[in-house]
């Protein structure tokens, strides 16, 4: 649900920032939004770490700086006979993306922390145990470089091996960790293994960093953005796989309350 909705709210304002075109009121449109998104999730994570009271204060800040940037630009949003100005759109986007952040979502950062020198106390014992960590290791930093994020689905053949494969060394690994930091942060890097699918092809489905075209007509970009939806069934079956692998993750590494 995360994932889409920020689809949905960025695609919505790239498009009128292009055609706006390049100048102060596009970028303050731009910038209001990235606002919201940190302003509202960001304040989330900090909200799941016990810090409520400075969640709160962190998210308003946050939101308020999106919303001076766009509150003199005049700039309003038109879906069809409703219109709105850009400081709501600003506002409303923070709140949606607090209220639909869940703890998965706000553990992400914690996963790029769980780094290989943590691993290294767990002292392997054979070589074999040693290549099965190489090779965790070795997706986590694909994972890191891809900059996952819910948004794209990628031919799982980036992955040097069958998903399947992965799987079944991952679980194996996971399962015997004792370090409670691997055990609490890796959760969501796991379960990223869904957006990894067969018969994708070369070109990651879904809406990232490289998804629009390197030209300046303005309805070829639009066109892209919007052509960038991941078609349902693939959707249905990257959220199907997901769901699996956070209940196996939960069952028998750990559990998130």
């Amino acid at each position: 649900m995360s994932g889409f909705f920020t689809f949905i709210y960025f695609a919505i304002t790239i498009i009128i920032s292009i055609k706006m075109g390049a100048n102060w009121l596009s970028g303050s449109l731009l910038l209001g939004t990235v606002c919201a998104l940190f302003g509202g999730s960001g304040a989330k994570a900090i909200w799941y770490s016990g810090k409520k009271f400075i969640s709160l204060v962190i998210g308003v800040i946050v939101t308020g700086i999106g919303v001076y940037a766009v509150q003199d630009s005049g700039v309003l949003l038109n879906f069809g006979d409703v219109t709105i100005t850009a400081d709501i759109w600003v506002t409303v986007g923070a709140i949606i993306f607090f209220l639909i952040t869940s703890k998965a979502d706000a553990r992400e950062d914690l996963a790029i922390a769980a780094n290989k020198e943590t691993s290294k106390d767990q002292n392997a014992s054979t070589d074999s145990e040693e290549q099965v960590e190489d090779i965790c290791y070795g997706y986590l930093k694909l994972w890191g470089e891809l900059g996952l994020a819910h948004m794209q689905v990628y031919d799982e053949s980036i992955l040097g091996c069958k998903r399947d494969t992965l799987l079944a060394i991952m679980k194996h690994w996971l399962m015997k960790q004792e370090d409670q930091h691997i055990k609490e942060s890796w959760g969501v890097v796991f379960a990223d293994l869904a957006a990894f699918q067969p018969n994708i092809g070369d070109t990651p489905l879904g809406f990232g960093v490289n998804s629009l075209p390197k030209t300046d007509d303005v309805d070829a970009i639009a066109k892209a953005a919007l052509s960038c939806q991941i078609p349902v069934e693939i959707q249905d079956k990257v959220n199907s796989d997901r769901t699996e692998l956070e209940a196996w993750y939960a069952k028998n590494v750990y559990a998130v309350t």
